[in-house]
């Protein structure tokens, strides 16, 4: 037994970091609404930080009957620990009969660092998705929209958020196997060792 506590002890060691290695991260989803939280400016001055699940910003642009606008913006920061690779926006009618509205999507992207700028043009009533592999600060931009005055539309941006450390890789997968099997290895030498020895 004393020959393998060195070796129980690695496997206890390699089993805690298999776990930690799994640790979610720890960080909690918006609802960012206008209609509570305040008007989002045209101007890039309002961020959001995302957590893990499903986040949603949700607000209204449109024309005002005196020849006015409503354009909104905001930044969004991916949590470290995080995917998202998607991001769907709804858009419905407040008042009037359609209207059409193009936002602007840009950041860095995680799988290269690149620069990416994405339009993502929706007419409303219907929806529309773009898909990258966001991370760090991005910014969402309303840059245009068609219409007649009066003319407003709701939006609904959903930004589902995963944690990438909940979803073991295969290596850590492979290691808490091996533990495992070591445990079980273990049990059943000392099962044999336990048991009295026949007498001849």
């Amino acid at each position: 037994m004393t020959l393998f506590n060195p070796f129980i002890r690695k496997t206890l060691a390699s089993l805690a970091t298999a776990v930690a290695l799994v640790a979610p991260v720890q960080a909690t989803p918006i609802a960012y609404s206008e209609e509570v939280s305040g008007d989002l400016p045209s101007a890039l001055s309002t961020k959001l930080f995302l957590g893990i699940g499903l986040n949603t910003i949700s607000g209204t642009i449109g024309f005002g009957t005196t020849g006015d606008y409503d354009l909104d913006s905001f930044s969004f920061v991916v949590p470290t620990g995080g995917k998202l690779d998607r991001i769907d926006v709804t858009m419905s009618m407040v008042s009037g009969d359609s209207m059409g509205s193009n936002w602007l999507v840009y950041g860095r992207s995680s799988s290269d660092n690149s620069f990416y700028r994405h339009n993502l043009m929706v007419q409303a009533p219907g929806s529309a998705f773009i898909t990258e592999a966001f991370s760090g600060v991005n910014y969402i931009q309303a840059s245009s929209m068609s219409g007649n005055r009066g003319w407003f539309g709701a939006y609904v941006f959903s930004m589902n958020v995963v944690d990438e450390a909940a979803v073991p890789e295969p290596g850590s997968t492979a290691l808490f196997g091996v533990g495992v099997l070591a445990a079980f290895l273990i049990r059943r030498r000392q099962s044999k060792q336990a048991l009295p020895k026949a007498k001849a």
